[in-house]
């Protein structure tokens, strides 16, 4: 790649168990789609992936400056459900299948691979779940950011969260697909007593619970000095967006800011596995973003999850009709002592 075009990034991942959960069932990737090397937070022992960095699984950090290569930079987190090793196995198949699904593509747009790929993700849980009675009703949220030159495209499904950080203010860029953000948007909840309720992790949908998905995909473009964060609602749900913020730009670096939030989430309670990915653009491949510009302004929505109906996507909503009534939830966060989609 030419230098004077050159986008590079400063990542760090970070995975940690949490103070009660026994086991981990969420995974992250990192990865560089040109050279195809990854690493990876999960890979259990049946996997044959000798391109990633076998690390333990739990409590994997890792701090790497990366060039954004033609193929492009994926990001991704996702959080496994379904009992502790159905969980573990959805998520660690979800980053895999997602990494797998992109790497080396460039001839297509990227929208449309970017799609193929979360639809392959979802099959590959779908059908390993249908295959192997341990994992059967295995699901995994995903939030995934690729980049390519100086855009970016966000793929969400279920509650899994995207930051970006700009000039000094933080703005979510994903909704969770979940119960509560449905009510909030039929009107039967404000946005305060959604981050409250105690149904706020009942979620709608995940990869691989049912055989399609319809998932949210966003696009933005790039400026040097952008802060992207990706995490699981181990960390959403304990340290909210201001602290974020405020972690993120105290630094001093990445690494620190990223294990301050995880000790943070820890330190109020720490029930869920807690996973981040923390990024810092830059390179002369960026521009600097002009003077009061935004996150807003450059988002472009290419599709996005039916929060009235509870399924499917927007496209399909009629806004002529009666308010929708939420779907029944296809699935929901499972504690590490459920097994089978019952408490024991």
């Amino acid at each position: 790649m030419d230098p004077e075009h050159e986008v590079s990034a400063w990542v760090f991942g970070c995975t940690d168990t949490g103070l009660v959960r026994k086991n981990n069932e969420d995974a992250y990737v990192i990865a560089d789609l040109t050279s195809e090397s990854a690493i990876a937070s999960s890979i259990p022992a049946i996997a044959d992936a000798p391109f990633l960095d076998r690390t333990q699984r739990g409590e994997v950090a890792m701090l790497r400056k990366m060039t954004v290569g033609e193929h492009g930079l994926l990001l991704a987190v996702s959080d496994g459900m379904g009992g502790a090793e159905a969980g573990e196995f959805a998520s660690y198949l979800v980053v895999e299948s997602i990494r797998e699904g992109l790497a080396g593509q460039r001839d297509s747009p990227t929208g449309s691979l970017v799609r193929e790929a979360v639809e392959r993700a979802n099959n590959v849980v779908f059908e390993t779940a249908g295959s192997h009675p341990r994992q059967t009703g295995m699901g995994a949220t995903l939030t995934s950011v690729l980049v390519r030159d100086d855009r970016a495209y966000i793929a969400c499904v279920g509650d899994s969260r995207c930051f970006i950080i700009r000039s000094g203010k933080v703005s979510l860029v994903t909704r969770d697909q979940s119960l509560v953000e449905s009510l909030v948007e039929l009107g039967h909840l404000t946005r305060e007593q959604a981050e409250s309720s105690p149904h706020r992790n009942v979620i709608l949908q995940a990869l691989g619970t049912q055989p399609e998905v319809a998932f949210a995909l966003t696009r933005w473009k790039l400026y040097r000095g952008d802060m992207v964060l990706l995490c699981s609602d181990g960390l959403s749900g304990k340290v909210t967006s201001d602290e974020l913020l405020e972690l993120a730009l105290a630094g001093p670096t990445i690494e620190i800011a990223g294990r301050r939030m995880v000790a943070l989430a820890n330190e109020r309670g720490g029930e869920d596995n807690i996973t981040l990915i923390l990024t810092h653009f830059g390179g002369p491949g960026l521009e600097v973003a002009p003077e009061g510009r935004g996150v807003t302004g450059t988002l472009e929505k290419i599709h996005g999850f039916n929060h009235a109906a509870g399924s499917g996507y927007e496209d399909n909503r009629d806004l002529s009709t009666k308010k929708l009534e939420p779907a029944t939830p296809v699935t929901r966060k499972l504690d590490d002592d459920t097994v089978d989609g019952e408490s024991s």
